[in-house]
């Protein structure tokens, strides 16, 4: 009946969710401008969410959209996700380039940067999910024009 049904759900943790249950989502979003001309990946600072696992056998789905623009003509910027574990590494869940960049023909042109990913931490440690950016050469933007454009970045615990 009703009295058992509502007695198993109140003994369902994170940890006992059905695989493919959502079992948290935090979310930032901001339209603050971010600049670099560094040539290494620099955090955002805007677009960071922290989330502490509910269980070791967690995914995590990443989404995050903003605004992508490079100052130089025929310059580009790079994008990517990177994940940090409390006290432990920063790592780029993308590739050298990232996962998105924008390059202009001109340095009057602006496109939306779109990444999604999945990933697999394996850690019951607090986690930080953060937008960084670089430039090949110029100054590269997020969110170009402060208060201008908001960008996000999502991120869903699923449990595993």
């Amino acid at each position: 009946g009703t009295i058992a049904l509502q007695n198993q759900l109140s003994g369902l943790t994170g940890a006992s969710m059905p695989t493919g249950s959502v079992l948290q989502v935090v979310s930032a979003a901001s339209a603050s401008e971010e600049t670099t001309t560094s040539s290494s990946f620099q955090e955002s600072g805007v677009l960071t969410v922290n989330i502490t696992p509910a269980s070791t056998s967690s995914k995590f789905w990443i989404v995050a959209s903003f605004e992508g623009y490079n100052n130089t003509a025929s310059s580009t910027s790079f994008f990517s996700i990177f994940r940090l574990i409390s006290g432990g590494a920063d790592t780029n869940l993308g590739g050298s380039f990232g996962m998105g960049h924008y390059r202009g023909s001109s340095n009057h042109n602006e496109g939306t940067i779109a990444m999604n990913y999945l990933d697999s931490p394996n850690t019951t440690t607090a986690l930080t999910y953060r937008v960084k950016l670089k430039a090949a050469s110029g100054t590269a933007y997020l969110n170009k024009g402060a208060g201008a454009s908001k960008g996000s970045i999502t991120v869903m615990e699923i449990a595993g």
